[in-house]
Formats: structure tokens, sequence, C-alpha cells
């Protein structure tokens, strides 16, 4: 069995970063540590459009970033699936409501958490990008 692309790897990721900003980026009123968290999900966002797009991916594209990429996405997934969670739970589109909901599954110590591991799967990946840049 031929291993999952480099590249699908990076989909992934993108798909659930994608789906975590949209959903964090909608609390216009969110309080410090969100704001944060939202850039740094976007932040990892452009990371890994960058990479989508990188010539070498496929050919340089070892089984260590293989493993990053899972990683990162595994993560991403999690986070963006809490998050959808709550939006289908919030059907009645009171943000108060919402907000409170998440706020009641992710606390302050849990979103610095997923702030800390979105910023270090940003920064191991754009050292990935950067090794793979100069082999182009």
């Amino acid at each position: 069995m031929e291993p999952a692309s480099v590249l699908a790897f990076v989909l992934l990721g993108l798909k659930s970063a994608k789906v975590a900003y949209k959903i964090l980026s909608s609390f216009e009123d969110a309080p410090g540590n969100v704001k944060s968290t939202t850039a740094d999900v976007e932040r990892l966002l452009l990371t890994l459009e960058r990479l989508s797009t990188c010539a070498a991916l496929e050919e340089r594209g070892g089984a260590a970033l293989r493993a990053s990429l899972d990683a990162c996405r595994n993560d991403l997934e999690s986070f963006a699936n809490t998050l959808t969670s709550l939006t289908h739970q919030a059907q009645s589109s009171r943000r108060d409501k919402y907000w409170k909901r998440f706020m009641a599954i992710w606390g302050e110590k849990d979103l610095l958490n997923m702030s800390a591991k979105v910023a270090s799967h940003t920064r191991n990946l754009n050292l990935y990008l950067n090794i793979l840049l100069r082999y182009l």
C-alpha cells in the first residue's frame, strides 16, 4: 500500500484550519486570548497554503514532514470539530449562548494550550517549508 501523499496531509490540515479560523474570526468582540488564537490559526493557515503550492513538496517531503503534518492535522481537526459541534448546537444564532458554550468547553487554559500547539505547528512547518524552498 502506497503511503498517502504529503499534499493530502497538507490539504486535510488546510481544511480544518479554514473551519477553525472561520469560526474563531466570527467572534467580533472576542477577548485577547481568542484573538491571539485566531491570529495563530491564521498564520498556520497561511503556512499550509504555502506548503500546498510548493513544487518540491511531493519530491522532497519525507516521512518526518508527513508525521508533522499528521500531528498538525489531528490537533486542528479536533479543534475544528469542537468548534463545529458548538455551532450546530447554537442554531438559534444567539451569540451569547454560543460564546458561553465555547468558554464552558474551552476554558482559558485550554485555549492557551491550543494556541501554543498551533504556534508550534506553524514554526515546525515553516522550517520544513524553508528547507523545501531551498531545493527549488
